[in-house]
């Protein structure tokens, strides 16, 4: 590079470092910035890298690299309704070309302002390929952030905006035609929703920025809690542009479903809410349409995932551990009558295998400790009846004990719960809560049979 990282910085990055929000205690200039986040919120923190020729053009400017690779960063603040509090980028260059430096620093510059997210720091350095990392830092006010999963069966998945016009545009740039103004922008200058996300705090039950297409990444969301979906076509062919500029309503289709490029949110909300979702779309002037619906997987096709979840149980919206806790109440009814040893075996096969059980859901499910995953629930609750008598209120008590020790998770169970992985860790701490509900009922039920010790 002809200008050293430190004249590339001072020339075209310092002055970007002058604006500062609100909660930027020290930005740029320094070893670190340092940040003072909103008292009663948590921070949301997120890292993509962006690659010349495979997430921007090779040639690109320097203005469709900031606003293009921006906009992907931004969109998983958005997803998790997330309110932006900074950014830091380090930027590898091949060479140090003044007149790209300036159309990047000026788009970003921009962008920073329009989308309240100080650049408090970052990085140049000289490589083999262009390519941008950006961290960005956000935060939700304590527990109210939105995860892809979370979703439940019956409810309605909703797209943002207008997916596959920027996929469209590309298509066209790509083949040497001018897409029109009003395709080509959602390609060239991509607005990630910040605002649609924070207000979907509350409403929406799962969320996902559009990265990958509207089908994969809503197949992702499907994925986290087990879902399957219904889809309605019609209702993916609002978009009176994208039809007249696709070459037909199948390639439209196929644009809306598959492009990657737009950074739409695409989240799932229960029916109750659409009064309160169709006034939110009026609010920020943006379509807010809604596709499909949730509804339960047949789990019978995959039989680990049916005993994970507690042959449905884990699938309700609240409580799926007290559901399942249930089914392992009944299971227990049916199981009491057999002899001690016997008993003991089964639940210590059940043990055993839900070990890999739980493990293998939760792979598939891509979360550690998916709370729909119940398998752990039922054999704690085996261990907590263990030869209670089939009376309801030594039963309830067992019930009571287990998920009270469950929910609270003292010590031991609660380290247990911390620091074991995988499928033991799902499980193990369910069964320590089993045996400490299990010696409370029976040392209930011995003090009950021994009577007072002194009679008057």
């Amino acid at each position: 590079m002809s200008l050293s990282e430190f004249e590339i910085i001072d020339q075209y990055f310092t002055p970007l470092g002058h604006w500062q929000g609100p909660h930027t205690v020290m930005g740029p200039g320094d070893d670190c910035a340092v940040l003072s986040p909103p008292l009663g919120h948590q921070l949301c923190v997120s890292s993509d890298t962006f690659i010349e020729g495979v997430h921007f053009p090779v040639g690109a400017s320097g203005a469709l690299v900031a606003r293009r690779t921006l906009a992907g960063a931004v969109s998983d603040l958005a997803a998790m309704g997330s309110e932006p509090l900074a950014v830091t980028g380090a930027l590898t260059l091949v060479a140090a070309v003044p007149d790209w430096l300036a159309s990047f620093s000026g788009a970003l510059s921009e962008l920073i302002q329009d989308w309240q997210l100080p650049l408090v720091g970052g990085n140049i350095s000289r490589g083999r390929e262009l390519s941008l990392t950006w961290t960005v830092i956000g935060s939700v006010p304590t527990e109210t952030y939105v995860t892809r999963s979370g979703a439940s069966a019956d409810e309605d998945i909703y797209v943002s905006g207008w997916p596959g016009r920027a996929g469209l545009a590309l298509s066209k740039l790509q083949s040497g035609q001018q897409p029109v103004a009003q395709l080509a922008k959602h390609y060239l200058a991509p607005v990630p929703r910040l605002m649609l996300g924070q207000h979907l705090r509350g409403l929406a039950s799962a969320m996902i920025d559009v990265s990958d297409g509207v089908l994969a990444d809503l197949n992702h969301l499907l994925d986290r809690s087990a879902l399957g979906a219904r889809m309605n076509a019609r209702y993916m062919a609002f978009d009176e542009l994208l039809q007249a500029n696709a070459d037909s309503p199948a390639a439209a289709l196929t644009h809306f479903l598959t492009a990657g490029d737009d950074y739409e949110l695409c989240f799932i909300a229960p029916s109750s809410a659409r009064a309160e979702i169709d006034r939110l779309a009026l609010k920020l002037a943006l379509p807010l349409n809604r596709i499909g619906q949730t509804k339960v997987t047949n789990l019978m096709k995959s039989p680990t995932l049916m005993l994970a979840l507690g042959f449905g149980s884990g699938l309700v919206k609240k409580g799926p551990g007290t559901a399942g806790s249930l089914v392992g109440l009944l299971v227990y009814c049916a199981m009491a009558q057999l002899s001690p040893a016997t008993y003991v075996g089964l639940v210590a096969l059940g043990f055993g295998g839900g070990i890999w059980i739980c493990g293998r859901a939760a792979a598939q499910l891509q979360i550690k400790d998916p709370g729909c995953i119940v398998w752990d629930e039922i054999i704690g609750m085996l261990i907590a009846c263990w030869l209670v008598p089939l009376e309801p209120a030594w039963l309830l008590l067992a019930f009571g004990l287990f998920r009270l020790f469950d929910i609270l998770k003292p010590w031991p169970i609660g380290w247990l719960d911390r620091n074991l992985k995988g499928g033991l860790g799902i499980m193990v701490d369910d069964v320590a809560a089993g045996l400490v509900a299990c010696a409370l009922v029976h040392l209930a039920m011995f003090g009950a049979a021994s009577g007072p010790l002194v009679s008057g």
